[in-house]
């Protein structure tokens, strides 16, 4: 944690008999649901640090999942601990702000900046943050009103804690949850900071409402219009839960398949002999439609080989269970399992409503032909983008597999997924599968490069719990094994190792280093099935420091912003034309020379753009070229470069001459480079 934490100061801060309540009840909850609840058991095995992490939701108000934990139990046992719960917030977190501050880890990585995270699609990840300061809120604040304290109290000596650009401010007030960062001029609001990041969403047998996947890997329902997702920058979806109103239904994945299914063709028995589902799955989803469920109208009745869902009795013989195919250590290797079909859709017929004949099934592993005549099916142009399709559903007979996918794929990415596994051997299938089923990949590049580093792992067999593994650590490594507790030497020993125990096998990590080689986006040539998209361009204006402006005809990615500004970008909107203004994001901290200046309707100076930056059209969320006039307009507005010194104590910006020997050596640069023609004048024109 961070050293200038300050939740007992004295101003309004968390108070000490705070703490000493939220540590008790943690305790208190988890001894309750370590004793009532197997899979807690099991999925939190190190009791401290799960207190801690318990205490930590509590102090931060983000009591939503443990409500959850406890009303999983049956029974009323756990009523006692959710009034406490209750009676905790009430007293303690009706109304309030925190503060969350940068980890010292990610503090010292030069250039993070969430303006620029933001642009480049990169959601503001919680992880990265801990919270330094929270404090009770008689009444609302906004979150400026509350920096602007933080900085009195800092300037008085009042508090030890230093804010930081970089700061998240979360206000809960009236029952809402908002979080918000530091813009240009103002606080944005940052909804992905407090909401549930989905992998996968669908319609649900539920009315109005959506079943969620989240990346959590917990299963919700909520509403549809809160889900965000943003299809040009490629970022991950989130739940905008400001207003609480998704519900956690289970922290089990097959719980998604029975909220969205409306029928399979195998009776509950079958299902079970084929693997697809267990008896305890059966039972759980039972207790939820006793529980949870029931306050939510049915629409649909969900069938087995036409039969309603039915539990405890339905026709089954778990001793006949098909015999499946093992290889020596036992794990499933049938490549069938590992093939998959996908159902694509067309995204422009989708949303015009055309549902029914939008989209189509899609095999893998796949060819170049059939891509094309699958696009042709669906109205998409043999060179269609990602962006320009979904994948609705995945049909897999492997249901660990299936959680590496998501709605957002590529054809291409997916062709190279099911082309590594098919080239895996049986003994490298065995890791594979087992990798897979310890959550070691959470998306499709995960899993991709699990391929390549099969050596990275190590399959222990014949270990039936944390005893057995213990002992053979100590034998393996020679320990002295006088007064040793097998089964805690075993659990610590896969925590500090990361092992994971799974049906009789641990799988050990870390044996060599792993190696990354998809990076997400680069494919190679032999799995690629899709005619390269040829890569747009548009008009942009240039405009260096001591230099008049410029056009320039670019790429309308990322990477040829990046390369004009000379690193990571920030976009602000200063102009009332659709035109943003690209700079480095971290010119001023660079010490960048100093460039133009930024003024308001009043025409004063309130800002500087440190470095060369850009000026692009905006068409919709994408940059797109400037028209004629546009750039007529900005030419003129910044043609003279400017100087800036400050007189009688204030900075002023001085119109001075373009640099002939700057545009020179810009042109020199730019010809040795590129090999280009030379830049035409008045306005001069380059193309890359």
């Amino acid at each position: 944690m961070a050293d200038e934490k300050d939740f007992r100061e004295p101003d309004g801060a968390t108070q000490d008999y705070e703490l000493d309540e939220v540590f008790e009840l943690a305790f208190e909850i988890d001894a309750f649901l370590r004793a009532h609840n197997l899979k807690y058991r099991t999925k939190f095995p190190m009791e401290q640090r799960q207190r801690e992490i318990l205490a930590d939701k509590m102090l931060e108000s983000d009591t939503f999942y443990i409500k959850h934990l406890i009303s999983s139990v049956l029974g009323h046992e756990g009523d006692a601990l959710m009034n406490r719960l209750n009676a905790y917030e009430t007293e303690f977190r009706k109304n309030q702000y925190s503060v969350y501050h940068l980890k010292s880890d990610y503090d010292k990585k030069c250039g993070y900046s969430l303006k620029s995270e933001r642009e480049k699609g990169n959601y503001i990840n919680k992880d990265m943050y801990e919270i330094v300061r929270s404090e009770p809120l008689e009444q609302y604040k906004t979150p400026m009103e509350i920096d602007v304290g933080l900085m009195i109290n800092k300037a008085a000596g009042a508090a030890v804690y230093q804010p930081d650009l970089r700061d998240i401010i979360v206000i809960n007030y009236d029952g809402q949850q908002k979080a918000y960062f530091k813009g240009l001029k103002e606080y944005t609001e940052a909804p992905e900071f407090t909401g549930v990041h989905i992998t996968s969403a669908a319609l649900n047998n539920y009315k109005g409402l959506t079943a969620f996947l989240g990346k959590d890997g917990n299963v919700y329902l909520g509403k549809s219009e809160r889900n965000l997702y943003n299809s040009e920058k490629k970022s991950l979806p989130f739940y905008n839960n400001s207003d609480n109103s998704l519900t956690f239904i289970s922290d089990n994945k097959k719980m998604f398949s029975f909220l969205c299914g409306s029928g399979w063709v195998l009776s509950q028995s079958e299902m079970i002999e084929n693997g697809a589902f267990t008896k305890s799955d059966y039972q759980e989803f039972a207790e939820l439609q006793k529980g949870v469920l029931s306050k939510f109208e049915p629409i649909r009745e969900i069938t087995f080989n036409g039969e309603p869902f039915n539990y405890p009795d339905y026709n089954r013989n778990i001793e006949q269970t098909a015999e499946k195919q093992k290889n020596e250590k036992g794990v499933l290797k049938n490549m069938n399992d590992y093939k998959f079909a996908a159902f694509i859709v067309n995204r422009s017929e989708y949303d015009n409503g055309n549902r029914e004949t939008s989209g189509t099934e899609l095999s893998f592993p796949t060819d170049a032909e059939t891509v094309k005549r699958t696009f042709a099916e669906i109205g998409l142009p043999e060179n269609a983008s990602p962006d320009t399709y979904f994948f609705d559903d995945y049909a897999c007979g492997n249901d660990d597999l299936k959680k590496c996918l998501t709605m957002y794929e590529s054809v291409d990415a997916l062709n190279y997924f099911a082309m590594r596994i098919s080239e895996l051997e049986d003994t490298e299938m065995t890791v594979f599968q087992t990798a897979l089923k310890a959550g070691e990949c959470k998306n499709i590049t995960d899993a991709i490069n699990i391929t390549y580093n099969m050596e990275y792992y190590n399959i222990v067999d014949n270990i039936s719990n944390w005893a057995d593994y213990g002992k053979y650590i100590a034998h393996r490594d020679m320990l002295d094994e006088r007064n040793m507790n097998y089964e805690e030497y075993g659990k610590h020993h896969a925590y500090d190792h990361g092992g994971y125990l799974l049906d009789g096998i641990v799988l050990e990590t870390g044996w060599t280093e792993f190696d990354k080689v998809y990076d997400g986006k680069n494919i190679p040539d032999e799995y690629r099935v899709t005619v390269p998209t040829e890569p747009q361009k548009m008009t942009v204006l240039i405009v260096p420091p001591m230099q008049e402006p410029y056009i320039k005809e670019i790429s309308t990615g990322l990477e040829a912003l990046q390369k004009e500004v000379g690193g990571r970008i920030e976009v602000v909107y200063p102009f009332a034309e659709p035109v943003g203004l690209i700079c480095n994001d971290e010119g001023k901290n660079e010490r960048m020379e100093l460039n133009r200046a930024l003024y308001d309707a009043e025409d004063n100076m309130y800002d500087i753009i440190a470095g060369t930056f850009v000026l692009a059209g905006l068409s919709g969320d994408n940059f797109g070229s400037l028209d004629k006039d546009q750039i007529k307009q900005f030419s003129e507005r910044f043609a003279k470069p400017e100087m800036f010194m400050r007189i009688n104590g204030k900075i002023t910006a001085v119109e001075v001459k373009p640099s002939i020997k700057a545009k020179l050596d810009r042109l020199q640069k730019e010809q040795n480079n590129t090999d280009k023609p030379q830049p035409q004048k008045k306005p001069r024109e380059e193309t890359l």
